[in-house]
């Protein structure tokens, strides 16, 4: 019995500590970035979304420091923390293919949160994307 228990205890642990949701091609609305979010991953300790973006060849591109999630009825933005795949607040130069696939790192957004907006804060101009689809709503008829 005690086995048995203990057995299940470590496995509700090793479930609830890896879960995580991944949104494969997220929906959303206004976008001014030339590229796409491809996936958004919700993990206990971080929001990641996943970029593609398209640029001309030889460019630079670049994540500001201050970009930031937000929720769409308001409230605080929340500052990147790091990236995967470009470097961040510093210039990347784009590839021949002038293709490049990077995540973006936020802290663990609430669970009441349904959409979110993106924004970078840069001067000169700015990327962003409205109406992230994070927790897909029921609709009542």
């Amino acid at each position: 019995m005690k086995k048995t228990l203990f057995s299940l205890v470590v496995l509700l642990v090793c479930y609830s500590s890896f879960s995580q949701k991944s949104i494969d091609s997220p929906d959303y609305g206004m976008s001014s970035i030339p590229g796409s979010l491809t996936k958004i991953e919700l993990t206990p300790e971080a929001t990641i979304i996943h970029f593609h973006i398209k640029f001309k060849p030889g460019s630079w591109i670049s994540v500001p420091k201050e970009s930031y999630i937000q929720d769409v009825n308001g409230g605080e933005k929340i500052f990147v923390t790091k990236t995967e795949g470009i470097p961040l607040g510093k210039r990347y130069t784009m590839p021949e293919s002038g293709e490049v696939s990077y995540q973006l790192y936020f802290p663990k957004l609430s669970s009441t949160i349904n959409k979110v907006d993106f924004g970078e804060a840069n001067k000169g101009g700015s990327w962003s994307i409205y109406d992230i689809v994070i927790n897909e709503q029921e609709t009542s008829l």
